[in-house]
């Protein structure tokens, strides 16, 4: 259902509005005849807030276990050189 009201009659009465809102009806504000707002129920008040999962991780706090016994350096050790050689000027020298 849904109802058209004035801001007048919005503010002269909230609480009434409000409780109608809730009650699943649908209410278009308007202000010198043109629509300003709509007002609609929403399915729970928990929909509007973003919970934070409880067993939420920084990157660093994730256990990826042992190194495997056949590397023997370090990976990103070999990544960041790879990186500051693409990066120097000896790569582009002949």
């Amino acid at each position: 259902m849904s109802k058209t009201i004035t801001v007048e009659e919005l503010a002269a009465d909230v609480d009434s509005h409000i409780a109608d809102v809730q009650r699943g009806e649908t209410l278009t504000v308007t202000a010198a005849g043109k629509p300003v707002a709509t007002l609609a129920p929403t399915s729970s008040m928990d929909d509007l807030i973003r919970h934070r999962p409880e067993t939420t991780l920084r990157f660093q706090d994730v256990d990826v276990g042992p190194r495997p016994k056949s590397l023997t350096s370090d990976p990103a050790q070999i990544i960041i050189d790879e990186r500051n050689y693409e990066r120097s000027e000896k790569r582009w020298r002949p």
